[in-house]
């Protein structure tokens, strides 16, 4: 293979990767321990470490996920003039795993959480669920919003602690279905963007097949 097609197709392409996503039975208390934490595959083509760590649960009331963005120098900004400018969190779901398909089904997700809005003085997370382009069908949940998400603050670093119940999710059965698809973006306006997997030259916003997989134990 020539250095010209290696560099259009990242190496962690050549595999599918999954991840356990352990139980904790009181999803939504406290904080999500280090044993909860996800492999950082993006690392694996880069070299270096990702500035995102993940850590993720479920049990039948939902799932939720702590995105930990450390290294910034400066304080977050207070808000953003435009859309286009928003940082915070891109989150995919299928929640049948079927990886052999290119276009959404109802099964899959996608939520925001972005830090700050769009108003001066309006405060962050705003969490909204977004389409996918191209979906075959969007999700229609039982409760589309119950969803929330809330941001921790420290010295370099933020927490961005994201609750997903089952009842915002289509088709979460965990006694039946124990595999996710999964794909994450983080947008920071000083670090710039992160992925899961280097998938980033791959069409990851509107193609399941592209998503990894998390396995609920």
């Amino acid at each position: 293979m020539s250095d010209s097609i290696e560099s259009l197709i990242p190496s962690t392409f050549l595999f599918h990767f999954s991840a356990p996503m352990l139980e904790k039975p009181k999803l939504f208390q406290g904080k999500l321990a280090p044993r909860h934490e996800l492999p950082m595959l993006s690392a694996l083509d880069s070299g270096g470490e990702s500035f995102t760590r993940v850590r993720a649960a479920w049990s039948r009331q939902g799932l939720r996920f702590e995105f930990h963005v450390t290294g910034r120098g400066a304080p977050l900004p207070d808000y953003h003039e435009s859309v286009a400018d928003f940082e915070g969190v891109w989150l995919w779901l299928d929640t049948r795993a079927t990886h052999n398909v290119h276009r959404a089904t109802r099964f899959c997700h996608l939520f925001n959480a972005f830090i700050h809005g769009r108003e001066e003085g309006e405060s962050g997370p705003i969490m909204v669920r977004s389409p996918i382009h191209r979906a075959r069908e969007q999700p229609l949940a039982e409760a589309p919003d119950a969803f929330t998400a809330s941001l921790r603050i420290g010295r370099g670093q933020y927490v961005v602690d994201v609750h997903l119940p089952a009842k915002s999710l289509v088709g979460f059965d965990p006694s039946e279905h124990t595999q996710l698809g999964f794909f994450y973006a983080v947008r920071d306006s000083e670090l710039g963007w992160n992925y899961w997997t280097s998938a980033r030259q791959l069409p990851f916003a509107e193609d399941p097949s592209v998503w990894s997989t998390l396995e609920m134990r």
